[in-house]
């Protein structure tokens, strides 16, 4: 592309709001993007309903196309709706004749959020669709499957400053909004059906989004395009929590490919945070430091979310389901479902639990013939560099290794950062069906922040390091078990919480087993023995392996959710 998107939403866009037709922010002697001296520094007067925005010559476009966007925010300030169209309309036209997709991506967003004023639903999702296509072109040329959207190479866009993807964010939740209201006054049948397939292809295109702008706009590796389209099985439904500015939408995938869209709550989306906030902190206690009357506090919050996220869901569910998978983002991904509570029952006593990017970025890549599939154990269980010793982090690692044999065995002073290289060479042709790493952990925010390491017995093991292993193996790991100590702990950004959880998603592996918060040694160790003996031995899928494992925590006197919460299954279920 010729403009850097970052001039785009920096000069243009920094006055967006979530409700009206907003305005961009006043051009300033700094923000002139005018490419010749020879250009106006100062913009016309709009008083006269006759004057274009397009009286400059070819070559001041950019200070044309500013001024434009000027007119336009007084335009509809004054709700002088009809100018305020035939200027946009017009500045399509030009930057259709410029080439210039950034500013035509913008004026057709504008176009589409005027037409929202002008409540012409039909015209407004038609111009937001045409901007999604010069965003992100693949998947508007698609023929309206899902498995399209396994096929995206990524957004057309440059993340340069520090609020573009903001922008983006906000229009790809815009474009959802539109798709909801259109889905909602839609009569059921063929229209309602092709309707809420559209509200599930704008879902999936913001998670894409979101977990590209999380690595920095890297794009997802995907190894199989036909895992797209996952066969859910009668045993499986699909949640779509949407959380709106003024209220929340849950679309669910049921058995049988068959979309519902439930009733809208009308719910500020910040009490909803406020609460999932007071419960993650409540999780995150040990109730051992509290008193007892304060170690159930969770309840109250915990069906709170229960009543908004799980009750309308049981008008729809057949009595077949078995598992929930949440397609969640932002701070629904901080928490664990399992622990909401329905005052006598926690959702995890109910169903199997699942947490997923998204179906279009599910790697579910069949496995291979006549490969043995390996094991591979690690683990840093020693007290070094001020870090404590896992005591049952050790016992874990011994049962593990009595019991299901794995090849590489890696523990304490074996586990070194010279023979994870060794890895490389040794598994980049074998199908590996679990990495499970036992040790402490620290993730920042950003991903490439170089405090995003696992702790080996003479160093650290980078992000970088680990997505450089992942993307060589020449068939996807099955499963990253990440019984480490503060493995997914991380703030509300989107998939920063699931820490590394989210890397291994992001470069193929097909799930991930890890913690939201810091993990508690003992209960980790029952946790993931157990998991493996229902999973492995019994022939669980891994859904229902930690499902029998979570609740015999519940019926112990472990049954905080503190002790066994934590641990998540993200990914492929099976």
């Amino acid at each position: 592309m010729k403009w850097e998107w970052f001039l785009l939403f920096g000069i243009v866009m920094l006055g967006c709001t979530n409700s009206t037709i907003s305005p961009p922010i006043q051009p300033t002697e700094n923000s002139r993007l005018s490419p010749d001296q020879t250009c106006p520094k100062t913009c016309l007067s709009s008083q006269d309903s006759s004057q274009t925005c397009w009286q400059l010559p070819d070559h001041c476009f950019a200070q044309a196309a500013v001024c434009c966007q000027k007119f336009v925010e007084e335009d509809m300030h004054s709700q002088r709706y009809s100018q305020a169209l035939k200027r946009v309309r017009e500045a399509i036209f030009k930057a259709q004749a410029h080439q210039q997709e950034n500013w035509l991506f913008r004026w057709e967003w504008e176009l589409g959020r005027i037409f929202k004023q002008l409540h012409q639903l039909d015209d407004a999702i038609n111009a937001y669709q045409r901007a999604l296509a010069i965003l992100f072109p693949a998947t508007c040329a698609s023929s309206g499957d899902l498995k399209s959207l396994g096929m995206v190479k990524g957004f057309n866009w440059k993340l340069n400053g520090p609020n573009t993807y903001e922008h983006i964010h906000r229009f790809l939740e815009e474009n959802i909004d539109l798709l909801l209201q259109k889905a909602s006054s839609t009569a059921n049948g063929q229209h309602k059906e092709d309707a809420l397939l559209q509200v599930q292809k704008g879902i999936e295109v913001l998670k894409r989004a979101d977990l590209e702008n999380y690595f920095e706009g890297e794009c997802i590796q995907k190894r199989d395009d036909s895992s797209a389209n996952v066969e859910l099985g009668a045993e499986t439904a699909v949640i779509y929590p949407i959380l709106l500015p003024e209220r929340l939408e849950l679309l669910v995938l049921l058995p049988g490919e068959k979309l519902f869209l439930l009733p809208a709550q009308f719910l500020p989306r910040d009490r909803i945070e406020t609460v999932i906030e007071s419960i993650r902190q409540n999780w995150q206690t040990d109730p051992s430091n509290l008193d007892p009357e304060m170690q159930h506090s969770y309840l109250r919050h915990a069906q709170q979310l229960y009543q908004w996220l799980i009750v309308p869901l049981k008008t729809v569910l057949p009595s077949s389901v078995k598992i929930l998978v949440f397609v969640s983002s932002g701070e629904l991904l901080t928490v664990n479902p399992s622990a909401f509570h329905d005052g006598q029952r926690f959702l995890l006593q109910q169903y199997a639990v699942v947490i997923i990017p998204g179906l279009s970025l599910l790697n579910v890549a069949q496995s291979s013939q006549f490969i043995r599939k390996e094991r591979i154990l690690m683990a840093m269980t020693k007290p070094v560099d001020d870090y404590p010793e896992l005591y049952f982090g050790k016992k874990e690692f011994e049962v593990i290794k009595r019991e299901y044999k794995p090849r590489i065995r890696l523990l304490d002073q074996e586990f070194t950062t010279a023979n994870w290289q060794r890895l490389h060479k040794d598994f980049i042709a074998e199908e590996v069906e679990v990495m499970h790493i036992i040790s402490h952990a620290h993730f920042a925010k950003e991903m490439k922040n170089k405090d995003n390491f696992i702790k080996t017995f003479d160093g650290q093991l980078s992000f970088e390091e680990f997505k450089d292993l992942f993307g060589k193996l020449k068939f996807p790991i099955n499963l990253l078990l990440l019984s480490a100590c503060s493995t997914a702990e991380g703030d509300e950004a989107q998939w920063a919480s699931l820490g590394l959880s989210g890397l291994a998603i992001k470069t193929g592996v097909q799930s991930s087993l890890a913690t939201l918060w810091k993990a508690h040694d003992v209960t980790t160790y029952f946790l993931v023995t157990d998991f493996y003996q229902h999973w492995l031995e019994a022939g669980k899928s891994k859904a229902m392996a930690l499902q029998s494992a979570q609740q015999k925590l519940i019926n112990s006197t472990y049954n905080h959710p503190f002790y066994w919460a934590h641990m998540v299954l993200v990914g492929d279920w099976q």
